[in-house]
C-alpha cells in the first residue's frame, strides 16, 4: 500500500513537470502561435519544435527520477529500523499473529513496488536489496500465518478445556446438591420413623396403663366382693344359729345366701366390671332352680361362684 502511494505521488509529480513550461518551451510556443497566425508554420517546422519540447521534457523527467531515487533510497534507510522491528516473527495470541502477518504482507508489497521503481530508474543494487527484503517479509508473513493457526488451535484447546472444567464443576455441584437433598430426605424419613416409634410407644404405654387400671379396678371389686361375702356369711350364720337349724344346713344356706347378696352388691357397685351382672340381676328370682343343697356339699352352676364361696366344712 505504501509503495502504491509513493508511485502515485511520483506519477503526479511527473505529470506536473510534464505540464510545466520552461523558458525555451514558452519561447517556442510563442513562435508557433505567431507562425500559425501568419501562415508561416510548415509541418516540418512544427515537428522540429515538438521534438525540441519533447527532448527538454525528457531531461526534466530524468532529473526528477534521479531526485526521486535518491529520496527513495534515503526513505529505505529510514524504514530499515521499522522493518527490523517487524523482523521478529513472534506473537502471544492468534489475533496478534494475524495483525503481524498483515503488516509483513503489506511491507512485502511495498518493498516489491519500491524494487520495481528502483529497477525502472536503473538502480539495480537498491532493487536487489528491496527485493531481498520483500522476500524476507513474505517469509515472515507466512511464518506469522502458520503461528496464527497454531495459536488458534491452542486457544481452541484451552477454551475446550475451560468448558470441560466448567461442565465438570457443574456436574459435581449438581451431584453435591442431589446428595444434600437425599440426606435431607433421609433425615426427614428418620425423624418420621422416630416420631412414629414414639407414637407407638406412647400408645403402648397408654394401653398398658389402661390394662393396669382395669386390673386394679377388678382387684378392688374382687376385694369388695370377698368382704361383702364374708360379712354376709357370718350374718347369715348368726341368723341360722338363732333359728336353731342344723350346722351343715346352716353353713350351706349361709354360703349361698351370702354369695347371692354379695353378687347383687358388687353389681350395684361396679356393673361394667362384673361378668354376667345383667343375667344375674334378671335371673335372681329363679336362681334356686340351678342349685342343690345337700348335707355334706354345695353344688351350683352360677358363674364365678367358686371364687367367692368359702370352703364348706363338713358338719
Amino acid at each position: 500500500m505504501e509503495g502504491g502511494k509513493m508511485s502515485l505521488v511520483f506519477n503526479a509529480g511527473a505529470f506536473a513537470m510534464r505540464n510545466q513550461l520552461t523558458a525555451g518551451m514558452q519561447l517556442r510556443s510563442s513562435l508557433r502561435s505567431f507562425a500559425k497566425e501568419n501562415n508561416l508554420l510548415s509541418k516540418k517546422d512544427e515537428e522540429f519544435l515538438d521534438a525540441l519540447d519533447d527532448f527538454e521534457q525528457q531531461q526534466i523527467e530524468r532529473e526528477a527520477r534521479r531526485k526521486h531515487a535518491e529520496k527513495n533510497a534515503s526513505g529505505i534507510r529510514q524504514r530499515s529500523n521499522v522493518f527490523s522491528s517487524l523482523c521478529a516473527p513472534r506473537a502471544t495470541t492468534s489475533q496478534q499473529a494475524a495483525q503481524k502477518a498483515k503488516q509483513y504482507e503489506a511491507q512485502a508489497l511495498s518493498l516489491a513496488q519500491q524494487a520495481r521503481v528502483s529497477a525502472g530508474i536503473g538502480d539495480d543494487a537498491a532493487a536487489q536489496e528491496l527485493e531481498r527484503r520483500s522476500l524476507e517479509a513474505t517469509q515472515y508473513a507466512n511464518q506469522m500465518y502458520a503461528q496464527e493457526m497454531q495459536l488458534a488451535r491452542q486457544e481452541a484447546q484451552e477454551r475446550k478445556a475451560k468448558l470441560d472444567r466448567e461442565a465438570q464443576d457443574y456436574i459435581e455441584e449438581k451431584k453435591a446438591k442431589q446428595a444434600a437433598e437425599a440426606a435431607l430426605r433421609a433425615m426427614k424419613q428418620r425423624r418420621l420413623q422416630e416420631a412414629e416409634q414414639k407414637r407407638c410407644a406412647a400408645l403402648n404405654h397408654l394401653e398398658t396403663a389402661r390394662k393396669a387400671k382395669r386390673k386394679r379396678q377388678q382387684a378392688d371389686i374382687e376385694a369388695w366382693g370377698r368382704r361383702v361375702t364374708e360379712g354376709q356369711f357370718w350374718i347369715r350364720q348368726m341368723q341360722l344359729a338363732q333359728r336353731g337349724e342344723h350346722p351343715a344346713q346352716r353353713l350351706a344356706q349361709a354360703s349361698l345366701d351370702a354369695y347371692r347378696e354379695a353378687n347383687s352388691s358388687v353389681t350395684a357397685i361396679a356393673p361394667s366390671f362384673t361378668p354376667g351382672a345383667e343375667r344375674t340381676t334378671r335371673g335372681a328370682a329363679g336362681s334356686d332352680a340351678g342349685r342343690s343343697v345337700s348335707t355334706g356339699s354345695i353344688t351350683t352352676n352360677m358363674p364365678g361362684a367358686s371364687s367367692y364361696l368359702p370352703e364348706v366344712i363338713a358338719a
